[in-house]
């Protein structure tokens, strides 16, 4: 008996074939009734093997298949919804650089505007001073 299989896979089909304790060469041989080189048990063991098994090994692999397809296509979705929830909260905290750069134009003209003011209310301070001194 011999089976292939991927070891390092833990859902590997072969962990779950077991050989019964019991199986020897002297239990597949021909009965006593039939001639030596018969070998009627192992003819009625491998008729066993009528595609059952293997029908049902492929129906499961394509279970697994389809399964593992819908779980691949779930995450993509889900990491485009977490893509897309993560730009929406960053449209919504982020600071919006023209926004920012026209308050600071608007601020910046606020303080010359004042500044012109401050100078000139401190000329004429300065000609009202010097005209008492005169």
């Amino acid at each position: 008996f011999s089976f292939d299989a991927v070891l390092s896979n833990e859902w590997n089909l072969a962990s779950a074939l077991r050989v019964d304790d019991n199986l020897s060469i002297d239990n597949v041989k021909s009965s006593e009734l039939l001639p030596e080189g018969a070998n009627d048990i192992a003819f009625e063991i491998s008729k066993l093997s009528d595609g059952d098994f293997t029908d049902a090994i492929s129906v499961m692999n394509a279970d697994l298949g389809n399964e593992m397809g819908d779980l691949s296509d779930n995450l993509v979705h889900q990491k485009s919804l977490e893509n897309l929830l993560l730009d929406q909260r960053r449209a919504v905290s982020s600071v919006s650089i023209d926004e920012e750069v026209a308050d600071l134009m608007q601020f910046q003209r606020s303080f010359q505007a004042s500044s012109r003011v401050l100078n000139t209310l401190d000329r004429m301070l300065e000609l009202v001073v010097m005209g008492l001194i005169k």
